[in-house]
């Protein structure tokens, strides 16, 4: 299966959408879409993982790897997740007491807006 992956600014934060399958096969597009968000200068990035149909071990290494890497540009790598079976697989590993996991974007701590962020259109990856 494809992945795509779509990014907005939205509630002060560059949130990052993937859609389809993270595993063996697209795992590197994941992490350069991330790896890239970081280098603009994106460093506060929520993970919305609400269309993501499957998820394996690969994809959490992404996750970890672009949250060590927001912290050390001084952001942040929250994840945004109501589908109960991803939810799952984030308390099986213990990642849910790494990363903070709401249902909604709204549902992040609020950042003020970043000078120079663009709220233009989503860009599809």
């Amino acid at each position: 299966m494809n992945l795509t992956v779509e990014t907005r600014f939205a509630h002060g934060y560059t949130v990052v959408t993937p859609r389809g399958e993270i595993d063996l096969s697209t795992v590197e597009t994941f992490r350069e879409v991330l790896n890239e968000l970081l280098i603009q200068g994106q460093v506060h990035l929520l993970v919305d993982m609400d269309e993501t149909s499957f998820f394996d071990s690969l994809g959490f290494g992404a996750l970890v790897g672009a949250r060590r890497k927001a912290q050390a540009f001084n952001g942040s790598l929250g994840i945004v997740c109501s589908n109960e079976r991803i939810l799952r697989l984030f308390e099986i590993t213990a990642l849910d007491r790494v990363f903070t996991i709401t249902n909604t974007v709204q549902s992040q701590p609020a950042r003020d807006v970043i000078d120079g962020a663009d709220s233009a259109s989503p860009t599809v990856l």
